[in-house]
């Protein structure tokens, strides 16, 4: 299902966060990739619209918009 979200689940308590990657109503921004820090206190997301976005997973905000990728963002590597 393409709801322009992006979603984290707790390993103990199964609550969800749910994260909006629909900055641009008119652009597809479908979620293409997704990597989580390995301290775990971030998550990055990649979409269809080339933007990869960086939240703080403890309170779903949304940290940072990382855009001038020249196509989809498919893959993320650990940093």
């Amino acid at each position: 299902m393409d709801d322009k979200t992006a979603r984290i689940w707790g390993m103990n308590s199964h609550d969800s966060k749910v994260l909006p990657i629909d900055d641009d109503p008119n652009i597809d921004t479908g979620v293409t990739s997704m990597a989580i820090s390995p301290d775990p206190r971030f998550v990055a997301v990649g979409s269809l619209d080339t933007v990869a976005r960086i939240w703080d997973v403890a309170t779903g905000t949304l940290l940072d918009r990382l855009c001038g990728h020249g196509d989809l963002v498919y893959w993320f590597c650990y940093w």
